[in-house]
């Protein structure tokens, strides 16, 4: 079973979680936790546990000995559980000779249905699932889930599962029924299933999996590299910075001063780093106007978009964590905005990127990067192929490879 410690926030890197189970204590982590800022922090309960099993559960400091916060499970508590709708089996449509079936249709959470055992007749081709909300005079009644098309068809094996996610912010609790409809040859409801209120009752939040959705790009091997999402309908792009850093050593990443290479000057940049100070990460937006380090007096040189009266800092921070000497840290900014001093994020096109990897300096600011872009890097933030960055190696898969 998985638990879910949503927005965890864990300065100190020294923690384990533990349980209480019938009169002893359980571990819950197999390693130290790491340094953890507004993450989400899912665990998976070991072999034959069930939270219900426990009575309290506890973010524990191994070296010291003691609790930062507990929270105690009630007896009566009953976990969020996905809800089995029944099937199609016993309502099967013969109609112009078309034969459909399912064993069993499984909400799974609150924007996942699974269908299992799927076994599709249906050839022709447009055959679709669809999630229906309202009624047909409402607009947008209909939400496609899955068609068959020549390069996706349903009837693609026998007895398969399949699962399909709603789109946007539609949830289960907004669902009247999912329907089967056949092709625009046909035009026919071949079946539906209702979702009543008992069947939305306690279900399993929807966690997404980033990775189905992350691009990636490698900037130095096995040291630093950047992924990010797109999310054009509300003119966000969702940055991760993962790199072999020390605290208050920074990660750069940004579009470049020129449109025809990768150059340091006009560069418009995410700067991110955790201060040791506080082990909080922080994260600006900068202009780097010229090859220097900022002049505080003046606002010249690698200097925050707030030190320009017409600047702003439009970077947002949402998260961060170090585990196993890896820092990431992840932020939010618009593909566009009416700060003169960004560059639009293009989502169409390549555009040259300019990155470097330096120490804050004494006052709070990024000094010059002693790694940096080398040559002319493009990237194409809109590509529908994606890319995938390998995990880091740790010191002993290094050491391995060097022999």
């Amino acid at each position: 079973m998985e638990t879910n410690l949503a927005q965890f926030g864990n300065k100190w890197g020294n923690c384990k979680v533990i349980a209480y189970i019938a009169g002893c204590l359980q571990s819950l982590s197999t390693a130290n936790l790491g340094l953890y800022f507004q993450r989400d922090v899912m665990l998976v309960l070991p072999s034959g546990m069930d939270i219900t099993n426990c009575l309290w559960i506890a973010i524990w400091d191994v070296s010291l000995e003691v609790h930062y916060g507990y929270v105690n499970i009630s007896r009566d508590f009953k976990p969020p559980q996905r809800h089995d709708l029944g099937g199609f089996a016993f309502r099967r449509r013969r109609r112009l000779g078309y034969n459909f079936d399912v064993d069993n249709v499984i909400i799974e959470n609150i924007k996942q249905v699974t269908f299992m055992g799927f076994d599709d007749g249906l050839l022709k081709a447009g055959t679709s699932v669809y999630a229906v909300t309202g009624s047909p005079e409402s607009p947008d009644w209909k939400i496609e889930l899955l068609k068959e098309d020549e390069d996706s068809k349903l009837s693609f094996m026998p007895g398969a599962n399949l699962t399909m996610t709603l789109p946007g912010d539609l949830t289960f609790y907004d669902v009247d029924s999912i329907e089967i409809w056949s092709g625009p040859e046909v035009s026919t409801n071949f079946d539906l299933i209702t979702i009543t209120d008992q069947d939305r009752e306690n279900l399993p939040p929807y966690i997404p999996d980033d990775a189905e959705t992350k691009n990636c790009e490698v900037l130095l091997d096995n040291f630093y590299q950047v992924s990010w999402q797109l999310d054009e309908s509300n003119n966000k792009i969702t940055l991760e910075f993962s790199g072999r850093v020390a605290l208050s050593e920074y990660m750069a990443f940004g579009i470049s001063g020129s449109n025809t290479s990768t150059q340091m000057v006009g560069s418009d940049v995410t700067v991110v780093w955790i201060d040791p100070s506080t082990n909080e990460p922080q994260a600006e937006d900068y202009h780097l106007s010229a090859n220097t380090q900022c002049v505080v007096n003046s606002g010249l040189g690698a200097c925050p978009d707030t030190f320009s009266a017409e600047g702003s800092n439009d970077v947002h921070l949402l998260g961060a964590v170090i585990r196993d000497g890896i820092t990431t840290i992840t932020v939010e900014r618009p593909l566009t905005s009416d700060d003169p001093l960004d560059k639009p994020i293009p989502t169409d096109r390549p555009v040259y990127i300019f990155w470097s990897i330096g120490f804050i300096n004494n006052v709070g600011l990024a000094s010059r990067g002693h790694q940096r872009t080398s040559g002319n890097l493009q990237i194409n933030f809109g590509s529908s192929a994606r890319t995938v960055c390998l995990d880091f190696l740790q010191d002993s898969q290094r050491e391995g490879r060097k022999s």
